[in-house]
């Protein structure tokens, strides 16, 4: 049993996270998400650690949600209590007692084809063409061409891209230098001369009206562009490009990993690319590719190209 308030504690985890462990804001902000649901129902005058409610937990957790979601939360309130444990705070790690397998459900990441594609970059490109140089929106519109070609090209994530500064960005010869999640940074090259051409033009305009701003990607009023903003503007530009279904910046991510595995691409060198510290997280693609494969056999494969009858 604690003898200090649940409260409390959580906000003193959520600052060692923060302060000492020097994790990313996003990462604090999914701790403090699923703490505070955890707090919220834990018992009165109970043991929120105790074998019989944690059980319980995990049970509606895994009832409530997608198992990977189940999961998350679960890792959250054990990475807090290995650190109650370590202040000793807790006497020992109570999930060594409890059980927390959820059912493994492979969910097929939703992408968009090729031909999706190519319509959102027409739809972003038209929109900056037919813009006026000479008007506020016209930054908009050339910054909306590069995210979306940065975000297909690169396969970042959200935030990975609205923290790009400018000296991240190299064009001789093209890269992204990227920091990821625990802060791992990694280097993705850029081989498209479209790609290339929107970010110098980026450049250009943003150097015009931001020229002492740190962050590659601003808003309209010069602070730093925010994520909920690409959201927006990637959805948008999806529906009227005529896309069904809602389009988000990681879907973005799911079909630059998808297409490039269905050209060939080693999946390893597409796990580099998205900054997986597992290859596991990355074989879910598989999944979508491997009916494209089939498709590929039944067309190519040289046994294809002659019958032979029975003759017998």
């Amino acid at each position: 049993m604690l003898n200090r308030n649940l409260e409390t504690l959580v906000k003193e985890y959520l600052d060692f996270c923060s302060e000492q462990k020097r994790l990313s804001l996003e990462t604090v902000r999914g701790y403090q998400i699923d703490l505070k649901q955890f707090v919220k129902a834990a018992p009165n005058g109970k043991d929120p650690f105790s074998k019989e409610f944690l059980n319980g937990y995990c049970r509606i957790l895994n009832s409530k949600y997608k198992s990977r979601t189940a999961k998350r939360k679960l890792a959250s309130i054990r990475a807090f209590s290995h650190w109650l444990e370590f202040e000793e705070y807790l006497p020992a790690d109570p999930f060594r007692r409890v059980n927390t397998k959820t059912a493994r459900i492979i969910q097929i990441p939703r992408y968009l084809t090729l031909i999706e594609m190519q319509g959102m970059l027409e739809t972003a490109y038209h929109k900056r063409e037919t813009a006026s140089a000479k008007t506020p929106a016209y930054y908009a519109r050339v910054r909306d061409v590069a995210i979306l070609e940065l975000l297909f090209g690169t396969g970042l994530r959200v935030s990975e891209l609205c923290a790009l500064r400018k000296e991240d960005i190299q064009l001789e010869p093209a890269a992204v230098r990227v920091t990821g999640k625990g802060n791992k940074e990694r280097i993705i090259p850029i081989e498209n001369e479209e790609i290339i051409a929107a970010i110098q033009t980026q450049e250009n305009v943003h150097n015009r009206y931001f020229h002492e701003s740190k962050t590659l990607f601003q808003n309209q009023l010069g602070g730093p562009l925010s994520q909920q903003s690409v959201r927006n503007m990637v959805a948008k530009c999806a529906k009227e490009a005529g896309i069904s279904g809602r389009v988000t910046p990681h879907i973005l991510r799911h079909t630059f990993a998808t297409l490039m595995l269905e050209q060939g691409v080693d999946i390893r060198y597409i796990q580099n690319l998205l900054g997986h510290s597992s290859i596991k997280t990355t074989e879910i693609y598989t999944s979508v590719a491997v009916p494209k494969e089939r498709q590929i056999v039944a067309a190519q494969h040289p046994r294809n190209l002659f019958s032979i009858k029975n003759t017998g």
